[in-house]
């Protein structure tokens, strides 16, 4: 469970500063990247990059996600989401992978809580890009695996543009993760 929250903490680290990632024994792939060519949905800009090798596609909800009612949220989790995060896990590191659920992101109570995010069992993230940098230093290959590929997946397949400093806005580390105290 520890190594399955690092790897979901660079995800949100990818938004938040400097990212962590959990080193692997085995080498993983390198994906190669090719742009997405689906522009329909709430967003008008080019969809993440998506691995040429990854089937699942990365469609946006057909309005924005907090529109959408909690069965229009469960379908799109079950049919879009699920199986395209975890054909890119489990492309990641297919031991640690290997079962992938719900309980993955959303924690061994999802049920409990409604699936409510961000988790509160995932690893808890540095306040600071100065945290972040000794985080990400120690887990180079998750940090590239969450801000290349989980971070601007998900932000597309939620119909969310990655966060974006300058404003303040858009999805980041924090939609999965909460803070350290």
């Amino acid at each position: 469970m520890k190594s399955t929250c690092f790897v979901i903490i660079g995800l949100l680290l990818s938004a938040c500063g400097p990212k962590a990632a959990e080193p692997r024994d085995q080498p993983t792939a390198e994906p190669t990247t090719a742009p997405a060519t689906d522009t329909s949905g709430p967003i008008a800009e080019p969809l993440s990059e998506v691995s040429a090798s990854f089937t699942s596609p990365l469609t946006p909800p057909p309005k924005p996600w907090h529109d959408l009612s909690e069965d229009e949220q469960k379908a799109h989790m079950k049919n879009v989401i699920m199986p395209a995060m975890k054909e890119r896990f489990q492309a990641y590191d297919a031991t640690e992978f290997a079962k992938f659920t719900c309980a993955t992101c959303h924690g061994p109570n999802a049920h409990d809580v409604n699936f409510k995010m961000p988790n509160p069992g995932l690893t808890k993230l540095p306040h600071s890009e100065e945290a972040f940098g000794p985080f990400a230093a120690k887990h180079p290959k998750a940090v590239e695996f969450m801000m290349k590929t989980v971070l601007p997946d998900m932000a597309t397949m939620l119909g969310e543009k990655p966060f974006d400093p300058a404003v303040g806005k858009g999805f980041s580390c924090m939609n999965c993760h909460t803070p350290e105290s």
